[in-house]
Parts: structure tokens; C-alpha cells; sequence
């Protein structure tokens, strides 16, 4: 370890301004002080940040492009401390991948050299005094390198940083964090879905921020397989048992108890440690802000149920006030990023040794309004008049506002998505307007679901949304917050919780449905189905888009609605291949049930042979006669030439092929319970029999792309070992 070179410091201080010279005041409240010279930025800090924990992390302000760099967002956020290393100071990132037992000296030294914290960076030292240190910050904050406005989108992108275009702006100092902003600018050559853009300059402003965390860490909480969280996750080493004991997870959440514990133990209402604070940004339109409101304090009630008093607590952007700043790590906010994405989005960031969140944001894309309007239209205008006009209704954007805020929010919380929660009621639950007024359309907000699609025309006293939360999210935020005595272990701590969840199992109401991608296993676990009816609801709902689609142009009229009509009519086309694909699905269909050991309830089960056969011939059906799809709305297209008819019967073409995976998979967990599967042999009977008729009828031009979109697929080199895929290629022949 090097020496702190005075010579060095003297030379420094000579050509140095004299304001650099100056000693860190011991009673100023602020965490440390900057000075900016030139482009050189100099921070002055306290020996005792040295060794502290940081939250560090760059937001962008501003950007040329958005696509590359997104308004809002937090592209790089670490975990740091400053170290003292000679006449220079390292800022590293905290190893957090592994942990021992924390009794085992020996073993956390083991450990500790195996997982070294690793550099991000190192500055050179420029002065110090017997209780601070100044450092030049300059290379760490404005290199453009460090910290960045790439999105994770752009990771294999060619990016040369323009330094003559780029430089540090300004730096802020409070007394728990500080900020420094940033004018960065590239040349970018990205590669993104094989395309590749060549010569695109970007500048972004950067807010770099850094937060201070507690010396006294928050006692973690394991996550319960069995239910949806989002976790830190650690391996964990432990010689007393083996060399790899296993994996911990860690509950993302935020740090709120009872602020007297002994006054919530006798069965009191008490008000939290500490409030989490969300602020609504000032650019939205002034009719969002109430639903959106709304949508956040819904889960102040689930708190009140186990003792705790509003700990979330909603505010607008102050004004006038200098010290807040949205981009800062510090605050959590509601932003409004007016870009040409639908939805929103709510990360959050904690520290990965324990979970705690400390700060979180939900980001709400101003082109909602116009994924609303087509998801509203498709699956609600058989009955919701006010929508017939192609305008949105601004209750219909409130009410999903607050559903869509209220699921970010659950993010923020903890939770993650819940796609079974859909799957708990029945049709004749969901046309009932008590029940819907009372329950929703699903047991969790955690789902993705919108609008009540099947409803039939002339229902209008059925809800149509959602505007509340479900048990299942009820009982998991209890789980994640629930008190205990801080003086419990983790493993204790969990003994205490984990009743809530062993009470509740076996109940679809609070059966958790882990997201699923590429192949859907689990057609439970779907995202936008409804009910646990499937065959049903697909029927109800494909009938309201052909009730929809025969008074299209009635309602729609006008030459200056041609772009709407083709908006819409492409979004009833999507609800289409949504509801077959959903139903499919059932075809090779596993239930997946995340359940205790000794619980007696199996993890996987094949769905019944006849549910999966019914599936299966219902959407043959439905794809067979989709021609209603192409009745009047070729005329209100620019480009007419595809029928959707014929585009969905490519797409479904591909989907059946890759049912003989699902099925192979779905015959082996029959077997191993000993029951009755649907077979490979079925799906290629099934196949032949619904799109390989034997009757010498002429096929209808749907019929032959089915055919031979299922001929093209199976030529494909993913089905050359499986028996059955090669003994329908067999039967059916080569493409005409």
C-alpha cells in the first residue's frame, strides 16, 4: 500500500485554487462539498465515509434519442465505498454474491479473498486534513465511461465517447446524499434486432447520485417458494453442513415496522419507522393525477389489517424547492416519459446483502392513452358505448390508470407477477355485478389482465375492469411485512410468517403462478385470460370480437377515421390470436403448483386427456372459420393485401407444430402419476383429422395456409428427432 506523497500534496496545493485548500467544516450538514474548476470537479468528504455503504447511480435527464437512452431511467446503480489506497482513493463495488454463516472467522476470511470487492474506479488524492479528504473527481463522473445513459437494450453496441462534447455541469451536496450532473455525447453504432444503425450521435444529461445508507443493516426476510417475490439472491457457504449449502433469497422490500412495537403487540395501530414518500410528476395531465393517486394508496388498507398506519404517503413535485430533484436516488417517483411506448414500468433498487429498497420509481409512458383506447375498443365495445366513437372515455383511462399504478406500486412493494390469479373465479362470478364490484376480475393486480371481454353485448350492469386489489396480494404483502420481535433470527423470522402462507394453500383465491416465457406450460399461468373456464371464455370472448367487427364500419364512419379504423381492426385481429393461442395452450397443458414438501399436493399434473382434446378442436374451429376477420375491413386498410384471416393461419400453424414438445413433455408427468395423458399419437390424429380431411371438398385458402404453414414447421430441423412430428411429415407429404 502506497504512502500519502506530502511533497506530492505541496506541489498539488501550489498550482491548485486556493478554495481547494480549505478544510471540510465540521459542522456543515451537508454529506460533502464540491468545487467545479474548469472541467475539473474536486470533492472534499470525511474520513468517516471512508469504508461506508453507498447506493450509487446514474439517471438520465435528458437524451437526443430516447431509444438509446430513456428519460427517467437508471441505466448503471451500484453498491459502493470509498477506500483509502495511498495518495489515491478507490471507489468499489461491493462483492455480493455469496455469504457464510457469520459465526465462522476463518470461513468469511476464506470467502472474503475468493470474492473480493472489485474497482470501479481509483482518483487521485489532492489534499487532506485530519478530518477529511479531497478528491479529484473529475475522470470517475465525466469520462462517459463509468457511468453511462445506454440502456440495457444497447449493450452490443460500437460506442465512441465524444470528450470535447461532454462535460461535468454542475454538483449538488445534501447531508444523507449527493448529485452531480453530467453532459455526455457519442457516436453510436448499435446492433439491435439484427439491424444495424450506423453514425447516430447522442448528448444525454446524467444525474449521478449517491446515497448514504444506514450503518445498521435491516434484518433480511427469506422469500417462501411457494408465493411471487422479487429477491437478492446469494449463494450461501457453510462447512458446518457442506461446502455449498444453498441459495438464499432475500425479499426486495422497504424497512417499515411499527414504530412502538410493544403498543402493535397488544393489538394497536401504529405508525410506521418510516413513511415511504412517492412524488407525482408535475407533467402529467392534471385528470391523471387523482387515479393514479388513487391506484398507490390502495395499499395503505393491507397495511392498516396487520397494525401498521399509512406508511405510503403521496405528494406532487414540490415547487419551488431547490434541494428536490427527481433524478436524484433520493426520491421516488411517479414519471411521466412521453414517448411512444404504452404502459408503465416500476423498478426499484436495494441493497442486494439484505433486500432493503431504498428508493423506486414508476415510469408511465404517455403513449398509454393509446394502448388503452385499442384494448379498450377490442375487448369492451360490444357493451361500452362510450367507446364506440374511437375516443377514449376518461373514466375508462382513470380506471386503468389506478389498476396500472396499483400493479407497479405491488412491484415496489415486493411482489411479482401472479399469473394465475385470473384463473381463480368463474364465468358466472365475472358476470356478476356484486361479485365484480366486490372482487375484481382476478385474485391478484399482479396479473396482466384489462377489461372484462366477456361480457356479452346488452350486460352493461357487469364491470367492466378492475379497480381494487385481490386476496392472494393481501396475503403476500402480510407475509413481506408483517412485524416480528427484531431480536429473531431469519430462520425464526420465517417460522412466524410462513403460517400466513401455510393457512392459504390449496386455495386457488392465493395460487401463485410464476411468469412464464418461450413455451407456455402451465395454460393457467397465461397472460390476458380470464376465468377458469377456458373453453367457454374463448367462445364468449371470440363471439364479442365478431359483434364488435360486424358494426365496425357503422360505428366508425368517416374518411378521416381511416387511420383509427386500421388501429383498431389491427388490435381486434391481436385479441383473435390471443384468445386461440391462449386456449391452445391447454394442448399439452401441465399444472404447476408451487407447494411445501409433505403437502400433499402434487407439483405437476397433467391436465385431463379430454380438456386437452376439447382445446384443441375448439381452436381448430375458430381458425377454420376466421374469416369473419376480412368481412368490410380490407377497404379501411392501406394495405389490404394479407387478409388477417391468412395471417393468423401462419402464426397458428407454427403454434400446433410446437405442441409436439409440449405434449411430449405433458405424456412423461401422466405416466409418472399413473394417469390417462394425452398422447403425441393424439396430437397427430387430432392434426390430421381437424386440417388433413379425407373429403375431396376443395380447401379453403385459410385450410391451405394452415396446411402448409404445419408442413413448412415441421421441416424444421427442432423436429427431426421426435417419431410423431416425423410420422405426421410422413402422412401429409411435402408443401404443394
Amino acid at each position: 500500500m502506497k504512502h500519502l506523497n506530502l511533497n506530492h500534496l505541496r506541489r498539488a496545493a501550489a498550482i491548485a485554487p486556493a478554495f481547494l485548500l480549505m478544510p471540510l467544516n465540521a459542522a456543515a450538514k451537508n454529506l460533502v462539498s464540491f468545487r467545479l474548476h474548469g472541467s475539473q470537479l474536486y470533492m472534499t468528504m470525511p474520513k468517516s465515509m471512508l469504508g461506508r455503504d453507498m447506493l450509487m447511480a446514474s439517471c438520465v435527464r435528458s437524451t437526443t434519442h430516447y431509444k438509446y437512452a430513456e428519460v427517467g431511467t437508471r441505466p448503471q446503480v451500484y453498491l459502493v465505498k470509498w477506500q483509502r489506497d495511498g495518495d489515491r482513493v478507490a471507489l468499489k463495488q461491493l462483492s455480493t454474491t455469496v455469504t457464510g454463516n457469520g459465526t465462522d472467522k476463518k470461513e468469511s476470511e476464506a470467502l472474503k479473498n475468493n470474492f473480493e470487492d472489485y474497482y470501479i474506479a481509483s482518483v487521485p488524492l489532492t489534499d487532506e486534513t485530519d478530518d477529511s479528504l479531497t478528491l479529484n473527481v473529475s475522470r470517475l463522473y465525466g469520462s462517459g465511461t463509468i457511468f453511462t445513459p445506454f440502456s440495457r437494450w444497447f449493450r452490443k453496441a460500437t460506442v465512441t465517447f465524444n470528450k470535447d462534447l461532454s462535460a461535468i455541469r454542475s454538483a449538488k451536496a445534501f447531508d444523507d446524499n449527493f448529485s452531480i450532473t453530467t453532459q455526455t455525447s457519442y457516436t453510436v453504432n448499435p446492433v439491435r434486432d439484427n439491424d444495424v444503425v450506423t453514425n447516430n450521435n447522442l448528448t444525454a444529461t446524467l444525474v449521478i447520485s449517491a446515497l448514504l445508507l444506514p450503518k445498521e443493516k435491516m434484518r433480511p426476510r427469506l422469500a417462501d417458494s411457494r408465493y411471487g417475490f422479487f429477491t437478492e439472491s446469494m449463494q450461501q457457504y457453510d462447512r458446518r453442513v457442506s461446502d455449498l449449502y444453498g441459495k438464499v433469497d432475500y425479499i426486495d422490500r422497504w424497512n417499515i415496522r411499527p414504530k412502538d412495537y410493544t403498543a402493535w403487540k397488544n393489538g394497536k395501530l401504529v405508525e410506521p419507522t418510516r413513511h415511504i414518500v412517492f412524488y407525482i410528476d408535475n407533467k402529467f395531465p392534471e385528470a391523471w393525477k387523482a387515479p393514479i393517486r388513487k391506484g398507490i394508496l390502495l395499499w395503505n388498507p393491507v397495511f392498516r389489517s396487520f397494525g401498521i398506519k399509512d406508511p405510503i404517503v403521496v405528494k406532487d413535485y414540490p415547487v419551488n424547492d431547490p434541494d428536490f430533484d427527481e433524478d436524484n436516488l433520493k426520491y421516488s417517483c411517479i414519471r411521466y416519459i412521453p414517448t411512444d411506448r404504452g404502459g408503465a414500468q416500476g423498478p426499484s433498487w436495494a441493497d442486494p446483502r439484505t433486500g432493503e429498497t431504498f428508493s423506486a420509481d414508476v415510469y408511465v409512458w404517455g403513449s398509454l392513452t393509446d394502448f388503452v383506447l385499442k384494448t379498450d375498443f377490442a375487448q369492451t365495445a360490444q357493451v361500452n358505448k362510450a367507446i364506440r366513437s374511437g375516443r377514449l372515455p376518461e373514466r375508462d383511462l382513470a380506471d386503468h390508470l389506478t389498476c396500472t399504478i396499483s400493479h407497479e406500486i405491488g412491484h415496489i412493494l415486493g411482489l411479482a407477477h401472479n399469473m394465475a390469479g385470473s384463473n381463480a373465479y368463474s364465468i358466472r362470478q365475472l358476470l356478476d355485478p356484486q361479485f365484480m364490484k366486490k372482487n375484481g376480475l382476478s385474485a391478484s393486480t399482479m396479473d396482466y389482465i384489462y377489461f372484462n371481454y366477456i361480457v356479452p353485448p346488452g350486460r352493461e350492469d357487469v364491470p367492466l375492469w378492475y379497480k381494487n386489489l385481490g386476496p392472494y396480494d393481501k396475503l403476500v404483502l402480510k407475509y413481506i411485512y408483517y412485524p416480528t420481535d427484531e431480536k429473531l433470527s431469519v430462520t425464526d423470522d420465517y417460522k412466524v410468517v410462513s403460517k400466513f402462507l401455510d393457512e392459504k394453500e390449496g386455495d386457488a383465491r392465493y395460487r401463485y403462478g410464476e411468469q412464464q416465457w418461450g413455451t407456455f406450460w402451465d395454460p393457467t399461468v397465461v397472460n390476458y385470460d380470464l376465468s377458469n373456464e377456458p373453453l367457454k371464455a374463448t367462445e364468449m370472448g371470440i363471439n364479442n370480437l365478431k359483434y364488435v367487427v360486424a358494426h365496425f364500419n357503422e360505428w366508425l364512419k368517416g374518411d378521416e377515421k381511416d387511420a383509427l379504423r386500421k388501429s383498431l381492426y389491427a388490435e381486434i385481429v391481436n385479441q383473435f390470436k390471443i384468445r386461440t393461442k391462449s386456449l391452445l395452450w391447454y394442448t399439452g397443458g401441465i399444472y404447476a403448483n408451487k407447494v411445501r414438501q409433505g403437502s400433499g399436493i402434487p407439483p405437476y399434473k397433467a391436465m385431463a386427456r379430454q380438456l386437452q382434446q376439447a382445446a384443441f378442436r375448439q381452436v381448430a374451429d375458430e381458425l377454420l372459420t376466421c374469416q369473419w376477420l376480412d368481412k368490410n375491413m380490407a377497404a379501411n386498410l392501406e394495405d389490404p393485401l394479407v387478409p388477417a384471416s391468412i395471417d393468423c393461419a401462419k402464426e397458428s400453424g407454427k403454434e400446433i407444430v410446437k405442441l409436439f414438445k409440449k405434449v411430449e413433455r405433458e405424456e412423461m408427468v401422466a405416466q409418472a402419476a399413473g394417469a390417462e395423458g394425452y398422447t403425441r399419437q393424439d396430437l397427430v390424429n387430432d392434426i390430421l383429422a381437424a386440417y388433413f380431411p379425407s373429403s375431396a371438398k376443395k380447401p379453403s385458402l385459410v385450410l391451405k395456409t394452415l396446411q402448409n404453414a404445419i408442413r413448412t414447421t415441421l421441416q424444421d430441423k427442432d423436429y427431426s428427432a421426435d417419431p410423431y412430428a416425423q410420422r405426421l411429415y410422413q402422412k401429409i407429404g411435402k408443401k404443394d
